[in-house]
């Protein structure tokens, strides 16, 4: 009896080991949770920067177009009056009240082009449109490079998130998996105390029969290879039995 009741014992050991060490296995992804916080917070910083980047590309823009209208206002105000002057006068208070505040050094320049043209220095005129060009044409790269910086921004961001989604996932398919097996584990140790409690090797059996058989009393056999209160729940059941 104590040799098969050492090997249930066995069994059931190795059946919590098992279970314990699958309950607290984590797959290698799950690991490092600082660093995938730090990658977090690194995106949203790219992000953040690349935003206000293109917003300062865009706002520069706008701010040397707004010095250029500054200027053609201020040229309409030496122009005969004519339905055509009215026109223009009122107009460009529309893109002026849409556009950022015009930008000092832009206006200063637009008005040095005014000036030439309005002086006829023709070719003075035609040298400050030619740097205003390169103006133009360094504000529009700016813009596309901040644009694309925030495109990638946005790439990176989605990135992280996704790759945060899947370690959720996994995180909850690891914890279901670890309730389970500590689930079979619980269950193991009811049975395991069942088992103690209750339990009837092959080999008590085996002694009850070869006590029988050579003429003792079957109750004493019972009582002599169970425990009492295995004896006890034996009396009860032939009693209700009876």
């Amino acid at each position: 009896m104590k040799r098969a009741r050492g090997s249930i014992t066995l069994v059931v050991c190795l059946v919590l080991g098992l279970a314990g060490a699958l309950a607290l296995i984590k797959p290698k992804f799950l690991d490092g949770d600082s660093k995938r916080a730090a990658q977090s917070e690194k995106a949203s910083s790219h992000v953040e920067a690349a935003v206000k980047e293109s917003l300062t590309a865009e706002n520069n823009k706008g701010a040397v177009a707004a010095a250029s209208v500054q200027s053609i206002k201020n040229a309409s105000a030496d122009l005969p009056e004519s339905p055509a002057t009215d026109f223009i006068r009122r107009e460009v208070d529309v893109p002026l009240a849409l556009l950022p505040k015009p930008d000092y050094q832009a206006l200063l320049e637009a008005e040095k082009r005014r000036a030439a043209y309005m002086q006829g220095r023709l070719e003075e005129a035609d040298k400050l449109y030619a740097k205003m060009t390169e103006t133009t044409v360094g504000l529009m790269r700016a813009k596309d490079e901040a644009d694309r910086k925030l495109s990638q921004a946005f790439v990176d961001r989605r990135a992280v998130d996704s790759e945060l989604a899947e370690v959720a996932a996994a995180r909850l398919a690891a914890e279901r998996q670890r309730n389970f097996f500590i689930l079979i584990a619980v269950v193991a140790i009811v049975l395991w105390l069942v088992s103690k409690f209750y339990g009837v090797s092959p080999s008590s059996l085996g002694r009850i029969v070869a006590d029988v058989r050579s003429g003792i009393d079957p109750i004493v056999a019972i009582d002599t290879h169970t425990y009492p209160h295995v004896h006890a729940a034996i009396k009860k059941a032939s009693k209700l039995a009876q």
